[in-house]
């Protein structure tokens, strides 16, 4: 609720005291919320923690899209489509099987806590994921100019093509968990 509902105000605000820094802002209070997500007793503390998340959330979310569309020059937008539906369908290929396996090999008393791995799993990789392609982009390229776009993206792009391909390999030894016959469709 918190996050739908402060969407305007975060760009509002980025727009009055500078996209970068409400950007900035927002990403600190997202991720300190999340933190204390981890060691949360109860119910309420966890609900507490995840409305500072949607505070957070709200800032990064529109000056996220604001900033990147200032970074691309705009002659390079509809070249962009393409790829996003490519990644968007690739997306859809790996989240609802991973869930499947994952809720597929514990017992059914146990799917709770599965799914909730499974999401915590893969928030971590999302955000470790940034981290190391940024810093591959950063190290590579910048947001200077097109070329210099450009010249960061490649090697972000292959570095996360190759680990995108490690997760396919070890996505192999998934053992399976044979299902007995009254399960089977």
């Amino acid at each position: 609720m918190s996050f739908a509902c402060l969407l305007m105000t975060g760009a509002a605000l980025g727009d009055r005291f500078g996209r970068r820094t409400v950007f900035v802002i927002g990403v600190a209070v997202f991720t300190l919320a999340s933190i204390g997500c981890g060691p949360s007793d109860t119910s309420a503390q966890l609900i507490t923690f995840r409305t500072v998340q949607g505070f957070g959330a709200a800032a990064v979310m529109p000056l996220s899209l604001t900033l990147l569309s200032q970074a691309v020059p705009y002659t390079a937008h509809p070249s962009l489509v393409g790829p996003m539906i490519v990644a968007g369908i690739g997306m859809g290929f790996v989240f609802a099987p991973t869930a499947a396996v994952v809720l597929g090999s514990v017992a059914k008393e146990h799917a709770g806590k599965a799914s909730g791995a499974d999401t915590t799993v893969r928030e971590i990789g999302g955000a470790l994921g940034i981290a190391v392609l940024s810093t591959v982009f950063v190290t590579y390229g910048s947001t200077e100019g097109p070329q210099q776009f450009v010249d960061g993206l490649h090697p972000a792009v292959w570095v996360g093509v190759a680990v995108v391909f490690f997760g396919a390999l070890c996505a192999l030894g998934i053992p399976r968990r044979p299902q007995p016959a009254d399960e089977r469709v």
